[in-house]
């Protein structure tokens, strides 16, 4: 009886480890978290696009539809020409939205938006914008 209840809890240790080894890498928990986010853009526009960065925002629900809406409380905004190179932190937050737009509906940018979270890439997108946008938020648990 005791050879069999020792097997089982190293059986439950090992499934443990595993389980929070898992849930380490699942919800981004460890150490290796990143510092700064890049972003690339790159294509063709006619005219400037706006980029606008934050790491200061939150979801609220819309109460009409029920579904949540981001709100930014602090954000950068730039005006960029083609192409489209900037590193801005994740800060205490640790967190990230990005979106590039086309403000003018008269005008056509095909783009390719790349994001890396310090050296590994989390987003590409390539889009024909027409006052529309692309964006991307991060935000670690």
């Amino acid at each position: 009886m005791g050879t069999r209840s020792s097997n089982r809890t190293l059986a439950l240790l090992f499934v443990a480890v595993a389980l929070s080894a898992g849930c380490d890498a699942l919800f981004n928990t460890g150490q290796d978290r990143a510092q700064n986010a890049r972003i690339r853009v790159t294509g063709t526009s006619a005219g400037p696009l706006q980029l606008i960065l934050s790491n200061s925002f939150s979801a609220v629900p819309d109460l009409n539809t029920g579904q949540f809406i981001t709100v930014l409380t602090l954000a950068d905004t730039f005006d960029l020409s083609l192409p489209i190179d900037r590193s801005y932190p994740l800060g205490v937050a640790e967190r990230i939205f990005v979106r590039l737009t086309q403000p003018d509906s008269t005008r056509e940018a095909d783009v390719t938006m790349r994001i890396h979270l310090d050296d590994r890439e989390v987003y590409q997108q390539r889009s024909i914008l027409r006052g529309q946008f692309l964006e991307y938020q991060f935000t670690y648990q």
